[in-house]
């Protein structure tokens, strides 16, 4: 049999389907450039080697049946197990500890990653033709893509310095509404948001949750960056409000522990009246697509993670204190290493500028000239260093003058030596304009 092109999904002929694959393999095609461009965390954070010690906390937390022979018990983490998770009962202590997030164990779904965590919520209230989706624009890639893969509209809500512009969202409204398109959802990381770096203030926050409400439209709140803050400023996520019957929060474990185990979680509490009248939560819902998606998030992930909640009093912010320190000082370095090699004073500099995220792991540069998909070539092989365009993060903008830079995935001295060749790129291209 012969597939063409044509025979394939639609939405990959969308070139930014293939944004999260360069952000996974960037480093890997240009191994001698330092890489300013994924948002990942430093492998020598990492607790691999010592992570199955994690597993008798778990099971000693779960008092389990004595007369088992720890290798019965061990051996248990293996099997398959209850499509909404096994540690949900330990996620409901954590999130109330660590961020005043009220929930019951039955409103959690433990996903396999964040990203499944999305499509559960696109799949399962996204089902009608006319349904749509609106994102803070711009946003992280994995939202926007699993919608564009599953054929559902999506419609960018404008950032201003404040966060997402509720003037905008309330327009984009209407104009859904008259052409009878009905919003479902609203994607938005209030906290240091990747890939702006951007935290809503809580004014704006508790507007945010009133409109929506009066809109009737479902906020995904993604709450990927919480234990890095480093104003060390108190954020409380939507989900923590009082007024949060609207809010659906996800989490992950990728940036606060590491990736690999590939741990998410879903908070949602709604309740829904089925045809014969009777109350459903939304999350047992949830769990029927996530049988036919994962069947159930890997046993042995979660009880890594649960053993690691255990041991620190259900708590994730002293476990995440070193991570922080080198983080924050990360930041601190590529900030000043910006002011070293771009004085304000000097007039190459003058339409030159990047913001000063308070938490997350990433900073913005606005240049005076648009970054082409050719300058990432000729950045990483003239000058020996990576970064990702902003433009890969707009839905509909596909041209930006504007970089991300990570500071996550990189040295004191990678800082030093990328933030210099960087200047030396941005010279060369204001040379040659």
């Amino acid at each position: 049999m012969k597939l063409s092109f044509n025979d394939l999904n639609t939405s990959f002929s969308d070139p930014k389907i293939d944004v999260m694959n360069f952000l996974n393999e960037i480093a890997n095609k240009f191994p001698n450039a330092i890489s300013f461009a994924p948002g990942r965390p430093l492998e020598k954070l990492f607790e691999v080697e010592t992570s199955l010690d994690y597993l008798k906390d778990y099971l000693e937390y779960r008092n389990v049946n004595n007369s088992r022979s720890d290798y019965e018990n061990y051996n248990s983490i293996g099997q398959y197990g209850p499509t909404k998770g096994i540690i949900n009962d330990i996620l409901k202590i954590l999130v109330k500890k660590d961020f005043a997030i009220d929930a019951n164990s039955t409103d959690f779904i433990v996903t396999t990653g964040c990203q499944e965590a999305m499509f559960l919520c696109l799949i399962c209230l996204c089902s009608q033709p006319n349904d749509i989706v609106f994102i803070s624009d711009p946003a992280y890639i994995g939202f926007s893509g699993a919608a564009k893969i599953l054929g559902i509209d999506i419609v960018p809500i404008p950032n201003d310095e404040l966060g997402i512009n509720l003037d905008a969202l309330v327009d984009c409204y209407k104009s859904a509404i008259s052409k009878n398109r009905i919003p479902r959802l609203l994607y938005i990381a209030p906290d240091y948001a990747n890939p702006t770096g951007l935290t809503m203030s809580d004014e704006r926050r508790k507007d945010l949750i009133k409109i929506t409400k009066e809109l009737n439209i479902l906020i995904v709140e993604d709450h990927a960056y919480n234990y890095f803050s480093y104003s060390e400023k108190k954020l409380y996520p939507l989900r923590s409000f009082k007024s949060n019957e609207n809010i659906i929060y996800i989490g992950s474990f990728s940036k606060s522990i590491y990736p690999s185990l590939r741990l998410g979680f879903i908070i949602t509490s709604q309740e829904i009246i089925s045809p014969n009248g009777k109350k459903i939560k939304l999350a047992d819902e949830f769990s029927k697509a996530k049988s036919f998606l994962t069947v159930n998030t890997s046993q042995l992930s979660q009880a890594i993670v649960g053993g690691i909640i255990v041991r620190n009093n259900f708590s994730l912010k002293n476990y995440t204190t070193h991570k922080f320190n080198i983080l924050k000082n990360n930041r601190n370095i590529m900030l000043a290493m910006l002011d070293y090699f771009f004085p304000r004073d000097e007039l190459w500099c003058k339409d030159i500028s990047w913001n000063e995220p308070e938490g997350g792991f990433f900073i913005n540069i606005k240049l005076p000239f648009n970054i082409l998909e050719s300058d990432i070539e000729t950045s990483a092989n003239l000058f020996n260093v990576i970064w990702t365009p902003m433009s890969y993060f707009y839905l509909e903008k596909n041209i930006s003058s504007e970089i991300r830079l990570s500071f996550s995935y990189v040295t004191e001295e990678e800082i030093k030596n990328g933030i210099r060749f960087l200047s030396d790129f941005i010279k060369y291209k204001l040379s040659t304009n």
